[in-house]
């Protein structure tokens, strides 16, 4: 009793057409990521011929994308109709949250003139001891506050002690996302030192 098949990459486009012929119902697909806006992208790169078949073939009734670059190839290359999704940030209700009268309940660490902040998990592949690193090499108006927790707290504790700057960085831990915006919003520097990542949420925000 479905009324509409969602495919959101390159792997369920196919699928998801086969399916939605079938069965006759409606077929939306989401692009997200598209090889061939990399600038050395290649049309032998097997990732572009993949994408180019499922643009030719394997799109929906309804094709939603982030980029205007991919907009153009979606409606050159399929039949869909094609929509520009610009943004998943709700700017108005990050503007509410900073903007009111609530007294902050956690705040970076003021014992600088130059606040730095982390938001993310404590585990590997964010690199959050880096950030240590980082403030040793600062003078000393620079302060940080690592908001989140995780398996790499302990290293992220011990690499305090042994850099002796124990005074200027705050482990906040895991806060609300509201909190947590604050805390972004009253610092001077986000920091983003994780090895890779999916969707950069934080930075967006």
């Amino acid at each position: 009793n479905f009324d509409l098949v969602y495919s959101t990459n390159h792997l369920f486009h196919l699928p998801a057409a086969l399916v939605s012929t079938v069965f006759r119902l409606a077929h939306v697909s989401f692009v997200g990521y598209s090889p061939s806006i990399r600038p050395e992208a290649s049309i032998t790169d097997p990732l572009v011929i993949i994408e180019r078949i499922n643009f030719r073939f394997f799109m929906g009734d309804v094709a939603l994308c982030r980029t205007p670059a991919v907009s153009a190839l979606l409606s050159k290359l399929s039949s869909s109709d094609v929509h520009q999704v610009d943004g998943i940030v709700d700017s108005t209700a990050i503007r509410t949250v900073v903007e009111s009268e609530t007294e902050r309940e956690s705040s970076p660490a003021r014992n600088g003139d130059v606040e730095l902040v982390f938001v993310g998990r404590l585990v590997e592949v964010k690199n959050p001891t880096s950030v240590i690193d980082l403030v040793t090499s600062l003078p000393s108006k620079y302060s940080l506050t690592i908001v989140g927790d995780g398996p790499c707290q302990s290293r992220v504790e011990a690499a305090m002690q042994d850099a002796g700057v124990s005074d200027r960085v705050q482990l906040a831990g895991q806060l609300s996302h509201e909190e947590t915006l604050r805390v972004i919003y009253g610092s001077d520097l986000l920091l983003l030192p994780s090895k890779t990542e999916s969707y950069g949420a934080v930075v967006f925000e």
